[in-house]
């Protein structure tokens, strides 16, 4: 428990403001937040974009003493086009860039910006081959295309060779909403889509961040033959506990639901399980209620939770989900966990105050009036913070002992 709130609750605590005030945006689920621009953004932001190899470096000694040097790139293609570059074959580099044999070229993408008509190249990129202008020549043109046309071609290069393509296309997905991964999936070549995935989830190279948005995308297009693909990840005891495990358990639930949900429920109910594996069931819960709402009875998504409200290790995340669903229908099993022995830990209190301060039903409404006046100052800092959420409702009046 110390340590998952160390590493969740506290971090989500620290957090919270960015949390609040971020935008609600229907993201492609299970791609995790990737850091930097792509590619293809990049390149529209630079002056212009070369390709090319590096030679001939040299230090010089600056008048104030400091080093300073240059390396030339000799330029193979140009990415974007600018009439700095005419005539030009190569690029004198204001940077003393080591180069290795001369029968070992170091391919370079460089991103450039001019400042009185002098180059600053103010980003570049080893690359192991050429691969990267094909790749780029191909994604430049698709920016303004259709979401799952331009999704199409990326998911093509998933897995290139070149890491940095690989990551990239990656990264294209985590920027993507999950209806245009969707649009992806309905336009595109589904044989080609589902055997390409089955390898990927079945390949122990594959990084362990990507098993979940893979796994959630066989489950969209694969057979009733690839429920074994899910079992042997489920089964396996080193993969298992990997991160993406949330998007296998979606994936599952998705092409086969009755078995699926036996053992996402399975998951979830059992608190002798780590809590990461428990926290990867309760993000294939908010996956179902956000995007598939009817994919499972909501009688048994409610059941599932309220198991997990048992959990003192979880059950704050849970009652956090519940508020800003606006679930009002557990209220009588949120609100006794306030003063049960069980869940005596400070960011459980704190999220049954917040609910409470939500839901409209009665029992929370005479719950609130009672801690306004055992801590008035916790609650009145809980409303700020919600304040940040969406206004809070009006207080409503207090009754007339008189009756006017």
């Amino acid at each position: 428990m110390i340590r998952r709130l160390a590493c969740v609750g506290l971090g989500l605590t620290l957090a919270v403001a960015t949390l609040l005030l971020a935008p609600v945006a229907s993201a492609c689920p299970f791609c995790g937040a990737m850091q930097g621009q792509t590619l293809a953004k990049e390149v529209q932001q630079a002056r212009f974009v070369v390709f090319g190899t590096l030679a001939n470096p040299q230090i010089r000694l600056n008048p104030d003493g400091t080093e300073g040097g240059t390396t030339d790139l000799n330029i193979e293609a140009v990415v974007k086009e600018h009439e700095f570059l005419k005539d030009r074959s190569k690029l004198v580099l204001p940077r003393y860039i080591p180069v290795g044999p001369k029968d070992q070229a170091i391919y370079f993408l460089v991103f450039c910006d001019l400042f009185q008509d002098r180059i600053d190249p103010y980003r570049g990129l080893p690359m192991k081959d050429k691969d990267v202008v094909t790749y780029l020549k191909g994604a430049l043109p698709l920016e303004e295309a259709p979401a799952p046309k331009r999704l199409k071609f990326y998911f093509d290069y998933l897995d290139h060779e070149d890491p940095e393509l690989a990551t990239d296309a990656y990264r294209e997905f985590a920027s993507s909403d999950y209806k245009d991964v969707l649009g992806m999936i309905e336009a595109g070549d589904r044989a080609k889509l589902r055997d390409k995935l089955v390898h990927w989830l079945r390949d122990p190279n594959t990084p362990a961040f990507r098993l979940g948005f893979y796994g959630m995308l066989l489950g969209h297009c694969g057979q009733k033959d690839d429920v074994a693909v899910f079992k042997e990840l489920l089964a396996d005891p080193e993969r298992a506990q990997l991160t993406g495990l949330d998007g296998v358990l979606a994936g599952y639930v998705l092409l086969d639901h009755t078995a699926g949900w036996a053992t996402l429920k399975g998951i979830v109910a059992d608190e002798k399980r780590e809590f990461q594996t428990r926290y990867s069931g309760l993000r294939a819960l908010r996956f179902m209620w956000d995007y598939h709402p009817t994919l499972v009875p909501k009688s048994a998504l409610l059941a599932a939770l309220e198991t997990l409200l048992g959990q003192k290790d979880i059950a704050d995340l849970v009652i956090d989900d519940l508020r800003k669903w606006q679930e009002w229908s557990l209220s009588k099993k949120v609100l006794p966990l306030h003063a049960a022995p069980s869940h005596d830990v400070s960011i459980i209190k704190r999220a049954i105050v917040k609910y409470a301060i939500r839901c409209p039903n009665p029992e929370a409404q005479a719950f609130i009036a009672e801690q306004r006046r055992v801590q008035p100052d916790l609650v009145r800092q809980i409303e700020e913070l919600l304040e940040l959420e969406a206004p809070l409702p009006p207080v409503p009046p207090k009754a007339d002992p008189n009756g006017d």
